[in-house]
């Protein structure tokens, strides 16, 4: 199978609402954040039942379809030790097309580092903005991308690089050395 292509029954099982996700995406994929479900169906207008159950059929059975969160904590959790490529595990694994494994890469890649994307000068951006961030941060920042000698999973960000923010934010917090370097 071509890496576009995910069979129907897959995608449909595994697709969610950009909405939804927009409000998950960022916190810890747990029973506290599953009990939210409640909150978020109403924020998003989402009903309850399409974010935790529905019926549906898989590859010609009936199947309790688990709601769109154990999705996303489902693939979390098969990729998270796994070494090499995030959104190759991911296709691998579940056989989803190359934009899906790249949606689920984002989501777990912001559920492992737990961005703070709920913030309210963040709340304009959408699903998309923040997967295309994702894979810009994923593709440059994470342990594979910084050394091509480590042969680790795109989800963990370089502990150097973090450091050196750490230490730009000190400086950029600084007004005066800001000014100075503005001159």
């Amino acid at each position: 199978m071509g890496s576009q292509q995910c069979p129907l029954p897959l995608h449909r099982y595994y697709a969610f609402d950009e909405a939804f996700v927009r409000e998950v995406l960022g916190k810890k994929l747990s029973k506290g954040t599953k009990k939210d479900l409640d909150d978020i169906s109403t924020k998003t207008g989402i009903t309850l039942k399409s974010c935790r159950r529905q019926e549906g059929t898989l590859l010609g059975h009936i199947y309790p379809v688990k709601s769109k969160f154990d999705n996303f904590k489902r693939v979390f959790k098969v990729v998270e030790e796994m070494r090499g490529s995030l959104v190759d595990n991911i296709q691998q694994h579940f056989l989803l097309s190359d934009r899906l494994a790249r949606d689920y890469a984002a989501i777990v890649f912001f559920a492992n580092n737990r961005f703070e994307t709920g913030k309210k000068k963040l709340q304009y951006l959408s699903f998309g903005d923040f997967a295309f961030c994702a894979e810009l941060m994923i593709q440059n920042w994470t342990l594979g991308a910084v050394d091509s000698q480590v042969d680790d999973m795109d989800m963990d960000l370089d502990k150097e690089f973090l450091q050196d923010l750490k230490e730009l934010k000190v400086l950029v917090a600084d007004k005066d050395l800001l000014d100075l370097h503005k001159r």
